[in-house]
């Protein structure tokens, strides 16, 4: 590609490592819109079908950007992981209806990367990746976590005149509400991974700890009851 004739023609350290990095961004860039265009086409019934072309980006085979970074016969590393993984989890939350099936297929690359020759034990980066994202939910979540929407409640503090605390306050109620449906989503889907077996009990006590911390919200209260009506049997409070 055109940046890889740029990377050859670097005439010193510096620019070689920036433009490392620009084809390093394309090529992950690429990758997620990849993941996205299969994600909005899985359903239940395509879901096999699906499958088939996200196992074709793990091996990086017929992705036909070889050059730009990928090789034949490698997994994701950890940078490619991430994203992939960023990409299902906002899916998720987009659409909490297929919260079960993008759980299902999370198992799917974990067991495929399991399988993989050469894999020593039970390793999946996958699996690492998906614990490590929902530790990140918890600290970004938890009791002395600072949240966009505090930002603005020290502006509403602060302000003086009347439209401009009118202001604020309806821009503090639209990031409230964008906050919480971040949260109940995701909260969703990690309970669908649990009961995938990829996640331990004790992430799903924090789940539910942290549900029962957003005082009076209707909508909180309903993914908990769901929460717990869908992994309660399995989860030992």
């Amino acid at each position: 590609g055109e940046l890889s004739l740029k990377l050859e023609s670097a005439k010193d350290d510096e620019e070689k490592a920036k433009l490392q990095r620009e084809t390093r961004d394309a090529v992950i860039k690429q990758l997620k819109k990849q993941v996205r265009g299969i994600l909005n086409k899985i359903t239940p019934t395509t879901f096999m079908d699906l499958l088939g072309d996200f196992t074709a980006l793990l091996t990086k085979k017929d992705s036909g950007h070889e050059k730009d970074g990928y090789d034949q016969d490698c997994s994701w590393d950890q940078e490619e992981t991430e994203s992939i993984v960023e990409v299902i989890f906002d899916k998720a939350v987009e659409e909490p209806l297929q919260c079960p099936t993008y759980a299902d297929l999370c198992s799917k690359i974990v067991e495929v990367q399991i399988k993989r020759p050469g894999n020593q034990g039970s390793a999946s980066i996958f699996r690492n990746v998906l614990v490590k994202t929902c530790q990140n939910f918890f600290e970004q979540n938890g009791e002395n976590a600072k949240r966009p929407s505090d930002e603005i409640v020290e502006k509403l503090e602060a302000a003086t005149e009347e439209l401009e605390k009118k202001k604020l306050e309806a821009e503090l109620n639209i990031q409230r509400n964008k906050e919480k449906r971040r949260i109940t989503g995701n909260i969703r889907f990690i309970g669908e991974l649990y009961k995938q077996n990829l996640l331990v009990a004790s992430i799903m006590h924090f789940c539910v700890l942290l549900l029962l911390r957003q005082q009076g919200d209707e909508e909180s209260l309903e993914c908990l009851c769901k929460l717990l009506e869908t992994v309660g049997r399995k989860l030992d409070m």
